[in-house]
């Protein structure tokens, strides 16, 4: 495993700039002279994690109609750096909370300026955030077996919600809020929203990382299997549909190699078309009967790293971290996978969110 990481991370080097070039997309300048906030503008927020243990994370906003790009938005505004691996970014009415996973906090700005409004410290390694009501959001954590409730009004942590688990993806449904344990775990928690407390829990395959809802209302579970030495073992990646009425998985589709890692699922407007990265960029329709192994967009280097869909364009945004090192591009696509725009951000870029 290790020996195939390091073949692709050294060829990708090579590789970037001959996708790039037989592609031939417009590579955006990084204009440090425009607007930091792209204020007023159709705008896409891409968080770039950075560097484990360097404080180099950062924000980048993409204006969808001029196609300029602002980078280091943050630290432009803010005069400090955003903190230590930009995990997660999520949109609240006019604000705005990233989580700052090895710093331990999450970093609630203001959408119209991106000035820093609190920074919320306690957290021990969050992951993603979810809005359940006006006031409340439920911060996942890799470490602690506790899920925080944040009050978004006062940015504090009001209470923990113990669930003997680490916890990673969060999804909302008909007042039913689903947690994945994906770290060395096999279960989606079922949580009631009202009283916050676990009400049941659902066995799935190894590795729950992420998690949508279709047009039927069914959850989309995508379980990337584990890893070789893994203290639960390894098994093959898996997506399961689970019927929230029963709280039963109804159809598991197992991926042909053992080697798949499948991550990043989302679902796109009519909530009938399912993407995911794993190496390429993959769709999947709800009534298929497999998974395909043909592409939708194709990686040169296999280093697809985030994945987001635009429901206002019918379009799609990955990242690629390139190296991990040195910064990295998000293409900007059609649903028939042609690239359309690329954009130069910060290093490692994951999570993207259209505004």
């Amino acid at each position: 495993m290790i020996d195939k990481l390091l073949i692709r991370i050294l060829s990708s080097l090579f590789i970037a700039s001959t996708f790039l070039s037989c592609n031939e997309p417009r590579i955006n300048p990084d204009n440090q002279g425009i607007d930091s906030t792209l204020a007023g503008k159709k705008r896409v927020f891409i968080l770039n994690e950075g560097n484990f243990s360097r404080l180099n994370s950062s924000l980048s906003i993409y204006d969808k109609e001029t196609r300029e790009v602002a980078n280091q938005c943050f630290t432009a505004i803010n005069n400090r750096p955003l903190g230590d691996v930009g995990q997660a970014i999520e949109i609240f009415d006019s604000l705005a909370f990233i989580v700052v996973n090895n710093s331990s906090k999450l970093e609630a700005i203001n959408l119209r300026n991106i000035e820093s409004i609190r920074t919320i410290d306690g957290f021990m390694s969050p992951r993603n955030i979810l809005k359940i009501s006006d006031t409340l959001a439920l911060v996942s954590d890799l470490v602690s077996p506790k899920i925080s409730v944040v009050n978004t009004r006062t940015m504090t942590i009001d209470a923990q919600i113990q669930c003997r688990h680490s916890t990673e993806a969060l999804i909302m449904h008909n007042e039913k809020i689903y947690a994945s344990c994906w770290s060395h775990d096999s279960l989606v928690l079922v949580i009631d929203a009202k009283t916050l407390t676990i009400s049941d829990s659902i066995v799935v395959p190894k590795q729950p990382n992420s998690m949508v809802i279709d047009k039927n209302g069914k959850l989309w579970v995508l379980c990337d299997g584990g890893y070789t030495g893994s203290q639960i073992g390894q098994d093959f990646a898996a997506l399961a549909c689970i019927n929230l009425s029963s709280n039963e998985i109804e159809k598991t589709f197992r991926f042909s190699n053992i080697n798949n890692n499948p991550t990043r699922l989302c679902i796109n407007a009519t909530k009938d078309i399912l993407y995911y990265i794993d190496n390429d960029v993959f769709e999947f329709l709800i009534d298929a009967n497999s998974i395909s192994n043909t592409p939708l967009i194709q990686s040169s280097n296999g280093l697809f790293y985030g994945l987001a869909y635009d429901s206002d364009e019918n379009e799609l945004y990955v990242s690629d971290a390139l190296d991990y090192q040195q910064r990295g591009y998000v293409y900007r696509c059609s649903t028939n996978g042609e690239i359309t725009d690329t954009i130069l951000v910060g290093i490692i870029p994951s999570d993207i969110i259209v505004e």
